[in-house]
């Protein structure tokens, strides 16, 4: 896998196995039609989901984008109750966080309040 695909999934692999007891293998892709694009797929023993990420963005910013593109997929491969993730502690249950580019960072944040709540890659369990 080209490093830095594999740079910008370890935050957000970090997180999910912070978060969920999702256990998530990454196979190296090849799906792109970008020329600059670096794909894998995110397997667990439900289901896939394809992550893209352009070599020429920065590195926050293709975190931001493997962040973006899986926060609709973990509730999914959650079930059960789990309607968002990662939970936004502000409004647990109305939206997930989002992930955003905060002073060269990525970050979790609350989309209504904008209020910056962990560095993508620090979402503590529990």
């Amino acid at each position: 896998m080209h490093v830095a695909l594999r740079a910008a999934l370890e935050p957000v692999l970090a997180d999910i196995a912070a978060t969920t007891d999702l256990l998530v293998r990454v196979e190296d892709g090849d799906w792109g039609s970008i020329p600059e694009q670096l794909t894998a797929m995110l397997w667990t023993g439900r289901s896939g989901r394809g992550v893209s990420v352009l070599v020429t963005d920065s590195l926050v910013e293709r975190v931001v984008s493997v962040a973006d593109q899986t926060e609709d997929w973990v509730p999914e491969e959650i079930g059960g109750t789990a309607t968002n993730w990662p939970v936004c502690p502000e409004h647990p249950r109305s939206h997930p966080m989002a992930a955003r580019a905060v002073d060269g960072e990525a970050w979790w944040i609350c989309p209504v309040s904008s209020t910056t709540v962990a560095r993508v890659g620090s979402l503590a369990s529990g």
